[in-house]
Protein backbone atom coordinates (compact mmCIF):
# COMPACT_ATOMS: atom_id res chain seq x y z
CA UNK A 1 0.00 0.00 0.00
CA UNK A 2 1.25 3.21 -1.01
CA UNK A 3 2.10 5.80 1.81
CA UNK A 4 1.66 9.67 1.47
CA UNK A 5 5.04 11.04 2.64
CA UNK A 6 6.30 14.32 3.03
CA UNK A 7 9.97 15.65 2.42
CA UNK A 8 10.78 19.01 3.88
CA UNK A 9 13.95 20.43 2.32
CA UNK A 10 15.41 19.61 -0.87
CA UNK A 11 19.08 19.28 -0.11
CA UNK A 12 21.31 16.18 -1.03
CA UNK A 13 19.44 14.63 2.23
CA UNK A 14 15.64 15.35 0.78
CA UNK A 15 16.75 14.30 -2.73
CA UNK A 16 17.97 10.96 -1.63
CA UNK A 17 15.14 10.12 0.45
CA UNK A 18 13.17 10.90 -2.33
CA UNK A 19 15.05 9.32 -4.66
CA UNK A 20 14.79 5.97 -2.22
CA UNK A 21 11.07 6.21 -1.27
CA UNK A 22 9.02 7.77 -4.65
CA UNK A 23 9.09 4.55 -6.53
CA UNK A 24 7.04 2.77 -4.18
CA UNK A 25 5.31 6.00 -2.34
CA UNK A 26 3.41 9.04 -3.10
CA UNK A 27 6.37 11.74 -2.19
CA UNK A 28 5.84 15.32 -2.09
CA UNK A 29 8.79 17.45 -1.49
CA UNK A 30 8.75 20.84 0.16
CA UNK A 31 11.79 23.58 -0.31
CA UNK A 32 11.31 26.93 0.53
CA UNK A 33 14.54 27.87 -2.30
CA UNK A 34 13.11 28.56 -6.09
CA UNK A 35 15.90 25.78 -6.76
CA UNK A 36 16.72 21.95 -5.41
CA UNK A 37 20.58 21.04 -4.03
CA UNK A 38 20.93 23.91 -1.16
CA UNK A 39 24.80 24.62 -0.83
CA UNK A 40 25.42 21.34 -2.89
CA UNK A 41 26.04 23.43 -5.80
CA UNK A 42 29.98 23.61 -6.25
CA UNK A 43 32.30 20.91 -6.99
CA UNK A 44 33.08 18.02 -4.36
CA UNK A 45 36.09 15.73 -4.14
CA UNK A 46 34.95 12.68 -1.90
CA UNK A 47 36.19 9.55 -0.85
CA UNK A 48 35.39 6.35 -2.25
CA UNK A 49 35.96 3.88 0.65
CA UNK A 50 33.15 6.23 2.35
CA UNK A 51 30.51 6.60 -0.29
CA UNK A 52 28.91 3.61 -1.31
CA UNK A 53 25.76 4.58 -1.20
CA UNK A 54 26.25 7.71 -2.81
CA UNK A 55 28.43 5.63 -6.08
CA UNK A 56 25.44 3.57 -6.33
CA UNK A 57 22.90 6.39 -6.86
CA UNK A 58 25.54 7.65 -9.25
CA UNK A 59 25.28 4.41 -11.18
CA UNK A 60 21.38 4.17 -10.81
CA UNK A 61 21.58 7.35 -12.35
CA UNK A 62 24.29 7.22 -14.83
CA UNK A 63 26.29 9.98 -13.83
CA UNK A 64 29.77 9.62 -15.01
CA UNK A 65 32.25 9.34 -12.19
CA UNK A 66 36.22 10.58 -12.49
CA UNK A 67 38.88 8.70 -9.48
CA UNK A 68 42.02 10.07 -9.03
CA UNK A 69 44.89 8.50 -6.71
CA UNK A 70 46.42 12.04 -6.43
CA UNK A 71 45.94 11.85 -2.60
CA UNK A 72 48.78 14.28 -1.60
CA UNK A 73 48.02 16.86 0.88
CA UNK A 74 49.46 20.14 1.75
CA UNK A 75 49.91 22.54 4.91
CA UNK A 76 50.71 26.21 5.47
CA UNK A 77 53.04 25.81 8.34
CA UNK A 78 55.69 29.09 8.49
CA UNK A 79 55.03 30.91 5.15
CA UNK A 80 55.79 27.93 2.48
CA UNK A 81 54.00 24.93 1.65
CA UNK A 82 55.06 21.53 2.91
CA UNK A 83 53.74 17.93 2.91
CA UNK A 84 51.94 16.95 5.65
CA UNK A 85 54.91 16.10 8.61
CA UNK A 86 54.72 12.54 9.32
CA UNK A 87 58.06 13.13 11.26
CA UNK A 88 55.60 14.94 14.14
CA UNK A 89 53.89 11.40 14.43
CA UNK A 90 57.13 9.00 14.78
CA UNK A 91 57.98 9.23 18.77
CA UNK A 92 54.19 10.32 19.26
CA UNK A 93 52.96 6.82 17.51
CA UNK A 94 55.41 5.13 19.85
CA UNK A 95 54.30 6.27 23.00
CA UNK A 96 50.68 6.13 22.18
CA UNK A 97 50.00 2.19 22.93
CA UNK A 98 50.92 2.81 26.31
CA UNK A 99 48.13 5.43 26.77
CA UNK A 100 45.02 3.96 28.18
CA UNK A 101 41.58 4.64 27.45
CA UNK A 102 39.43 7.34 28.26
CA UNK A 103 35.63 6.72 28.92
CA UNK A 104 34.51 10.18 28.98
CA UNK A 105 33.45 12.38 25.72
CA UNK A 106 36.21 14.81 24.92
CA UNK A 107 37.04 17.60 22.27
CA UNK A 108 39.00 16.67 19.81
CA UNK A 109 41.75 18.63 21.04
CA UNK A 110 42.28 16.78 24.52
CA UNK A 111 42.10 13.68 22.97
CA UNK A 112 44.54 13.91 20.55
CA UNK A 113 46.62 15.89 23.30
CA UNK A 114 46.12 12.67 25.39
CA UNK A 115 46.97 10.28 22.73
CA UNK A 116 49.68 11.86 21.19
CA UNK A 117 50.52 15.17 21.96
CA UNK A 118 50.00 19.11 21.17
CA UNK A 119 52.03 18.91 17.87
CA UNK A 120 49.79 16.05 16.29
CA UNK A 121 46.92 17.63 17.61
CA UNK A 122 47.87 21.57 16.33
CA UNK A 123 49.26 20.00 12.60
CA UNK A 124 47.29 16.71 11.91
CA UNK A 125 44.28 16.97 13.82
CA UNK A 126 43.22 20.32 13.69
CA UNK A 127 43.98 21.02 9.58
CA UNK A 128 42.07 17.71 9.13
CA UNK A 129 39.09 18.91 11.25
CA UNK A 130 39.45 22.38 9.75
CA UNK A 131 38.72 20.51 5.89
CA UNK A 132 35.35 18.48 7.51
CA UNK A 133 33.55 20.87 9.70
CA UNK A 134 35.25 24.22 9.42
CA UNK A 135 35.20 24.56 13.26
CA UNK A 136 37.29 24.52 16.17
CA UNK A 137 38.96 21.26 17.88
CA UNK A 138 38.98 22.91 21.09
CA UNK A 139 35.10 22.70 20.83
CA UNK A 140 34.38 19.81 18.62
CA UNK A 141 33.49 16.38 20.03
CA UNK A 142 36.07 13.67 18.99
CA UNK A 143 32.95 10.77 20.07
CA UNK A 144 30.54 12.62 18.12
CA UNK A 145 32.95 13.97 15.09
CA UNK A 146 35.63 10.68 14.71
CA UNK A 147 33.22 7.82 16.58
CA UNK A 148 35.52 5.05 15.37
CA UNK A 149 38.82 6.68 16.78
CA UNK A 150 36.81 6.02 20.73
CA UNK A 151 35.83 2.81 19.76
CA UNK A 152 39.42 1.80 18.54
CA UNK A 153 40.73 3.12 21.70
CA UNK A 154 38.60 0.83 23.21
CA UNK A 155 38.62 -1.78 21.64
CA UNK A 156 42.38 -2.45 20.41
CA UNK A 157 43.48 -0.08 23.07
CA UNK A 158 45.60 1.56 20.29
CA UNK A 159 44.82 3.85 17.52
CA UNK A 160 48.29 2.66 15.63
CA UNK A 161 47.15 -0.91 16.81
CA UNK A 162 43.66 -0.52 15.28
CA UNK A 163 45.03 1.14 11.82
CA UNK A 164 47.31 -1.51 11.58
CA UNK A 165 45.11 -4.45 12.01
CA UNK A 166 41.59 -2.69 10.15
CA UNK A 167 40.50 -4.04 6.57
CA UNK A 168 42.99 -1.60 3.53
CA UNK A 169 40.62 0.33 2.31
CA UNK A 170 40.34 2.08 -1.15
CA UNK A 171 42.34 5.05 -1.05
CA UNK A 172 41.14 6.97 -4.06
CA UNK A 173 39.11 9.92 -4.66
CA UNK A 174 36.67 10.69 -7.13
CA UNK A 175 34.45 13.42 -8.38
CA UNK A 176 31.08 14.03 -11.26
CA UNK A 177 31.78 15.42 -14.27
CA UNK A 178 30.41 18.38 -14.19
CA UNK A 179 30.10 19.00 -10.20
CA UNK A 180 27.85 17.90 -8.08
CA UNK A 181 25.01 20.40 -9.61
CA UNK A 182 25.37 17.12 -11.76
CA UNK A 183 24.36 15.10 -9.25
CA UNK A 184 21.52 17.46 -8.59
CA UNK A 185 20.22 17.81 -12.32
CA UNK A 186 19.84 13.77 -12.37
CA UNK A 187 17.90 13.45 -8.99
CA UNK A 188 15.39 15.82 -10.43
CA UNK A 189 14.71 14.53 -13.87
CA UNK A 190 14.51 10.64 -12.38
CA UNK A 191 12.45 11.56 -9.33
CA UNK A 192 8.74 10.95 -9.69
CA UNK A 193 8.08 13.15 -6.74
CA UNK A 194 5.92 16.22 -6.60
CA UNK A 195 7.80 19.58 -5.80
CA UNK A 196 7.10 22.54 -4.14
CA UNK A 197 9.61 25.56 -4.31
CA UNK A 198 9.47 28.73 -2.87
CA UNK A 199 7.60 27.03 -0.26
CA UNK A 200 8.18 27.79 3.52
CA UNK A 201 6.55 24.77 6.38
CA UNK A 202 5.78 26.83 9.75
CA UNK A 203 3.98 24.35 11.00
CA UNK A 204 4.71 20.44 11.10
CA UNK A 205 1.68 19.38 11.61
CA UNK A 206 1.30 18.26 8.08
CA UNK A 207 -1.38 15.70 7.16
CA UNK A 208 0.94 12.55 6.04
CA UNK A 209 1.79 9.34 6.67
CA UNK A 210 5.26 9.85 7.12
CA UNK A 211 7.06 13.31 7.31
CA UNK A 212 10.62 13.09 6.77
CA UNK A 213 12.59 16.76 7.76
CA UNK A 214 16.11 17.46 6.29
CA UNK A 215 16.04 21.10 7.71
CA UNK A 216 18.44 22.57 10.09
CA UNK A 217 17.25 22.61 13.56
CA UNK A 218 18.53 25.69 16.02
CA UNK A 219 19.78 24.09 19.07
CA UNK A 220 22.77 22.59 16.47
CA UNK A 221 25.79 25.12 16.22
CA UNK A 222 26.61 25.66 13.14
CA UNK A 223 29.96 27.65 11.68
CA UNK A 224 29.74 29.71 8.49
CA UNK A 225 32.15 29.50 5.57
CA UNK A 226 32.90 31.27 2.25
CA UNK A 227 33.40 28.80 -0.44
CA UNK A 228 35.00 30.65 -3.82
CA UNK A 229 35.07 28.92 -6.76
CA UNK A 230 37.96 30.65 -8.87
CA UNK A 231 38.82 30.07 -12.54
CA UNK A 232 41.70 30.81 -14.67
CA UNK A 233 42.02 31.33 -18.27
CA UNK A 234 45.28 29.42 -18.25
CA UNK A 235 47.01 26.18 -16.34
CA UNK A 236 48.40 27.55 -13.05
CA UNK A 237 51.68 25.49 -11.80
CA UNK A 238 49.82 24.22 -8.61
CA UNK A 239 51.66 21.17 -6.75
CA UNK A 240 50.98 17.98 -7.63
CA UNK A 241 48.46 17.02 -5.00
CA UNK A 242 45.25 17.35 -3.90
CA UNK A 243 45.12 20.80 -2.02
CA UNK A 244 46.18 22.22 0.95
CA UNK A 245 44.84 23.38 4.79
CA UNK A 246 45.76 25.73 6.71
CA UNK A 247 46.15 24.95 10.61
CA UNK A 248 44.11 27.59 12.78
CA UNK A 249 48.17 28.00 14.73
CA UNK A 250 48.86 29.90 11.55
CA UNK A 251 46.38 32.55 12.05
CA UNK A 252 44.86 32.95 8.52
CA UNK A 253 41.37 33.77 7.45
CA UNK A 254 41.85 30.83 4.84
CA UNK A 255 40.89 27.48 5.89
CA UNK A 256 42.21 25.29 2.70
CA UNK A 257 42.22 25.41 -1.18
CA UNK A 258 41.35 22.44 -3.38
CA UNK A 259 42.86 22.15 -7.03
CA UNK A 260 39.88 21.10 -8.55
CA UNK A 261 41.96 21.26 -12.18
CA UNK A 262 45.21 23.55 -13.54
CA UNK A 263 42.97 26.19 -14.22
CA UNK A 264 40.37 25.86 -11.00
CA UNK A 265 40.70 26.15 -7.16
CA UNK A 266 38.07 25.74 -4.43
CA UNK A 267 38.98 28.08 -1.87
CA UNK A 268 37.39 27.63 1.55
CA UNK A 269 37.92 30.49 4.17
CA UNK A 270 36.37 32.08 7.44
CA UNK A 271 35.49 35.46 4.63
CA UNK A 272 36.45 35.88 1.36
CA UNK A 273 40.29 36.20 0.89
CA UNK A 274 42.89 36.33 -1.86
CA UNK A 275 45.84 34.92 -0.01
CA UNK A 276 46.00 31.93 -1.49
CA UNK A 277 47.37 34.08 -4.46
CA UNK A 278 50.36 34.88 -2.03
CA UNK A 279 50.74 31.06 -1.29
CA UNK A 280 50.33 29.48 -4.56
CA UNK A 281 52.66 32.26 -5.97
CA UNK A 282 49.83 33.19 -8.59
CA UNK A 283 49.98 36.18 -10.80
CA UNK A 284 47.23 35.45 -13.30
CA UNK A 285 43.80 37.49 -12.80
CA UNK A 286 40.83 35.60 -12.15
CA UNK A 287 38.67 35.03 -15.50
CA UNK A 288 35.80 34.52 -13.03
CA UNK A 289 35.28 34.02 -8.93
CA UNK A 290 31.63 32.21 -7.86
CA UNK A 291 31.23 32.89 -4.23
CA UNK A 292 28.71 30.92 -2.35
CA UNK A 293 27.88 30.89 1.49
CA UNK A 294 27.89 27.38 3.47
CA UNK A 295 26.80 26.38 7.30
CA UNK A 296 28.49 23.19 8.50
CA UNK A 297 26.61 22.28 11.87
CA UNK A 298 29.24 22.14 14.97
CA UNK A 299 29.26 18.59 16.45
CA UNK A 300 30.06 20.13 19.97
CA UNK A 301 30.48 18.45 23.44
CA UNK A 302 27.20 17.28 24.29
CA UNK A 303 26.11 16.69 20.42
CA UNK A 304 24.97 13.03 20.72
CA UNK A 305 22.58 14.01 23.98
CA UNK A 306 21.18 17.19 21.68
CA UNK A 307 20.36 14.67 18.60
CA UNK A 308 19.18 12.41 20.93
CA UNK A 309 16.66 14.84 22.26
CA UNK A 310 15.42 15.87 18.87
CA UNK A 311 14.60 12.52 17.95
CA UNK A 312 13.18 11.58 21.24
CA UNK A 313 10.57 14.37 20.88
CA UNK A 314 9.47 14.06 17.99
CA UNK A 315 6.18 12.45 16.99
CA UNK A 316 6.47 8.63 15.31
CA UNK A 317 5.51 9.70 11.92
CA UNK A 318 8.22 12.54 11.99
CA UNK A 319 12.04 11.44 10.89
CA UNK A 320 15.21 13.73 11.34
CA UNK A 321 17.32 13.40 8.58
CA UNK A 322 20.62 15.97 7.36
CA UNK A 323 24.45 16.48 7.90
CA UNK A 324 23.75 17.74 11.58
CA UNK A 325 22.95 13.91 12.82
CA UNK A 326 26.24 11.58 12.30
CA UNK A 327 28.42 12.53 9.26
CA UNK A 328 28.52 15.82 7.73
CA UNK A 329 29.62 14.70 3.99
CA UNK A 330 27.48 14.50 1.26
CA UNK A 331 27.96 10.49 1.17
CA UNK A 332 26.91 10.84 5.14
CA UNK A 333 23.91 12.94 3.62
CA UNK A 334 23.27 9.97 1.48
CA UNK A 335 23.46 6.91 3.57
CA UNK A 336 21.31 8.51 6.38
CA UNK A 337 18.51 9.28 3.82
CA UNK A 338 18.71 5.89 3.24
CA UNK A 339 18.63 4.18 6.51
CA UNK A 340 15.81 6.25 6.77
CA UNK A 341 14.23 5.25 3.37
CA UNK A 342 14.57 1.81 4.27
CA UNK A 343 12.57 2.19 7.43
CA UNK A 344 9.54 3.02 5.74
CA UNK A 345 9.87 1.53 2.28
CA UNK A 346 7.40 -1.61 3.62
Amino acid sequence: MKKKIVILGAGISGLSAAWYLSSKHDVTVIEKESTPGGVLNYARVLKTSRSQDLLQMAKELNLKVNYTTSTTRYLWMNNKLVKFPKRKLLWPLLKEWAVKPCGEEETIWDFACRRFNKDVARYIFDPMVLGIFGGNIKELSVNACFPILKEWEHTHGSLTKAFFKREKQDPSLFSFEGGMQSLTNALMKNIPAKFCFNTEVNDFNIDADAVICSLPFPEIPRAHLTISHVHYAQDLALPKGFGYLVPSCEGEKLLGVIFDSPRQLTVISKEETDVYRKHLQIEQTPKSILVERQSIPQYTLGHQKRVELLQNRSPPNFHLIGNYLSGASVSDCVRIAKECADMLLY
